[in-house]
């Protein structure tokens, strides 16, 4: 089933083709923290994945156009928790107000309500300031914080991670720190050794565990194992053909 439809000529995501009101109340939530207007929203879910310890794809795919996942009761107490805690020693006083994201509207009297008991100031919008990334140039920080929640979410510490996927526990170490980009090899590692989905990885949609893979018995298993023969068979090819290049040329 397409996640878009197509209404008078204007192209209308899953996300915001209906049935996720609170996702779309929570947007803009995210818009009315955020300290400036150039800050991106995928900024603001790290913030609150670092204030309610939740995973940064948890709140990602809360706010994906094409592949949302509906916003929890549990997950907005958690919001709620954080956010007040954060804005305590403000004044005057100000609090989340829970029932903006789950119903919109005041559930006894069916009146508007408004996401915080007051508007938020210059000052309150800088306590959910992003940190500056530290990561090097070309650098995807995204991806990194994603390799480190697949090994928080399996409860290993740096070393029993690296051992179960055969890599140094450097390798680990400078992935999480920012100071070089999974590869390839080994988003195809996470994905063989513990069913993590690559698009999670590299985009952060969707779910971390590969759901609909089932074993080496599977057909996607069995298709993903033929892609891999045949990037070993062209690579086996172009050095063939380079040999062939090089007697060539003595000749």
């Amino acid at each position: 089933m397409s996640t878009q439809t197509k209404t008078e000529n204007t192209l209308v995501t899953r996300l915001r083709g209906g049935g996720y009101e609170e996702n779309l109340r929570f947007i803009k939530v995210l818009e009315i923290l955020r300290p400036k207007d150039d800050i991106k929203l995928n900024q603001m879910t790290r913030v609150l994945s670092n204030l309610t310890g939740s995973s940064v794809g948890t709140f990602n795919n809360l706010i994906s156009e094409h592949k949302p996942t509906k916003m929890t009761i549990s997950q907005v107490n958690k919001l709620k928790a954080q956010i007040d805690y954060r804005l305590k020693d403000r004044s005057p006083k100000v609090e989340f107000n829970i029932d903006y994201i789950m119903y919109g509207k005041d559930p006894k009297t069916g009146k508007s309500i408004k996401p915080f008991t007051r508007e938020l100031e210059s000052i309150d919008k800088e306590l959910f300031k992003p940190k500056k990334s530290q990561g090097k140039e070309g650098i995807n920080t995204d991806m990194c914080y994603r390799v480190k929640a697949v090994r928080t979410k399996l409860e290993d510490t740096q070393g029993s991670f690296a051992e179960k996927l055969g890599v140094e526990r450097y390798v680990i170490s400078s992935i999480e720190g920012c100071r070089q980009n999974p590869t390839i090899d080994f988003i195809k590692l996470l994905r063989k050794k513990f069913s993590i989905d690559p698009w999670w990885i590299m985009e952060g949609e969707g779910e971390m565990i590969v759901s609909y893979d089932k074993g080496d018995q599977s057909e996607l298993y069995q298709l993903r194992e033929k892609v891999d023969q045949l990037e070993q068979l062209n690579t086996q090819n172009q050095r063939v053909i380079s040999r062939l290049l090089d007697e060539s040329e003595k000749r």
